[in-house]
This record gives C-alpha cells, structure tokens and sequence, in this order.
C-alpha cells in the first residue's frame, strides 16, 4: 500500500468464510526448530483451529534471516522482549556466542507485519523467543 493510498486497508483473507490465524510452522510439524526435527504435531487441536480458521504458518525464526539449524537462545529467566527492545538485552547464542539479538527483533517484526497483512493478531505459538520480543504471546487477546 502506498503512502498516497487511503487510509482503508485491504486484508489478504477478506471475505473469507474463514478468519486467519497465524500458527507457528513448527507447531504444525514443519521442521523449522532450532535443532531441524520436527515437533510433534498436534492434530486434535488443529483439527479445531481448522473448523473456526485460515491457518497461515509461520516461522518467525526464518523471518528474521536465521538458518535451520540454528542455535538455541533463549531469553533469561525473569527477563521479557521489553528487556531486549527498551533495556538495551542482547541475547546471545550458546554454542557460538554470537550476539542474535537483531534476527529474532526481525523475526518478531515481521511476523507482526505479516499479522497486520491477513487482518489477525492471533498467533498460536510453543515458547518462542522471537514472538515474546513483541509480547505476542500464546494466545494473544485481539484489541
């Protein structure tokens, strides 16, 4: 959408029976995990999500330009995304020392932008370092 467009946003999944949901790939079983293998799927409650949604799979991740495999940060006990966008916290890779930090901010800010693209803010997710950068967390309230 251009700057010149008006201010009406046209969403990807519009006039679908169907509301989109974003659900994390590797939830789905698609093995995108840090480590490549697969997670185990969880088709019951899929087979439910598919009743009610679109889903769109995701991986945040990959998004943000990082690799699979790829290495396995997590973000500190007692620490959140707010840390690591307001406070200055780097999150760096264990195996490698690497400072991570710019892939999964990436990661969580394009997936938002592709939240805001199909018109949803529901994102299903495991614990997910990149998606709680952005506090989107499992499930997120729409506002």
């Amino acid at each position: 959408m251009s700057s010149s467009s008006s201010n009406h946003q046209t969403f990807l999944f519009a006039g679908s029976a169907k509301e989109p949901v974003l659900v994390s790939a590797c939830f789905l079983g698609i093995p995108c995990r840090w480590h490549g293998r697969r997670a185990k799927r969880r088709d019951e409650l899929l087979d439910k999500l598919k009743e009610k949604y679109v889903i769109v799979p995701i991986c945040p991740e990959q998004l943000g330009g990082m690799p699979t495999p790829r290495t396995s940060e997590t973000l500190p006990a007692n620490k959140t995304g707010a840390d690591v966008l307001d406070n200055g916290l780097r999150l760096l890779a264990p195996e490698t020392g690497e400072d991570v930090t710019n892939f999964h901010i990436y990661g969580g800010e394009y997936s938002l932008e592709i939240a805001q693209l199909i018109g949803q803010i529901f994102i299903f997710t495991a614990a997910n370092t990149r998606l709680k950068l952005l506090n989107l967390l499992v499930p997120s309230e729409p506002t």
